[in-house]
């Protein structure tokens, strides 16, 4: 999991990037940028795209987007506002592999999917802090 509100805008321009690949069709792209916008206020912005195909076709595709402005009033206070947006859209199978009352696996479709009426396989939550 990646916490993409903990790190705080710098006046120092920086700027990082990361991708990865692997297994079960893993890729993720993450960047970071900050900066400052004036000599009072400074910003950062950071994403991360992750996709995964995981086992039996049961994917997790997360995007997120955070930024964070900081304002100094004077040497003592400051304000800062952030934003922070997390789209999920998965395939999900909550009870995973089924089986019978023999205890052998059920043949079914690859592509069925067994998940409880509570489970939102896609969901976006918005915050502004």
């Amino acid at each position: 999991m990646i916490n993409l509100t903990s790190k705080q805008p710098s006046k120092n321009f920086g700027a990082s990037a990361e991708v990865s690949a692997g297994g079960l069709g893993l890729r993720q792209v993450t960047g970071d940028v900050t900066g400052a916008l004036s000599d009072s206020a400074n910003a950062r912005l950071i994403f991360n795209d992750y996709h995964t195909d995981g086992i039996r076709g049961l994917a997790v595709n997360i995007r997120e987007l955070a930024g964070k402005q900081d304002y100094r009033i004077n040497a003592a206070n400051k304000v800062i506002l952030g934003y922070e947006q997390r789209e999920n859209n998965n395939v999900v199978d909550n009870y995973g592999i089924l089986y019978n009352t023999a205890g052998q696996i059920v043949s079914l479709p690859r592509d069925s999917r067994y998940y409880s009426r509570l489970t939102k396989p896609a969901k976006t939550s918005t915050a502004f802090r």
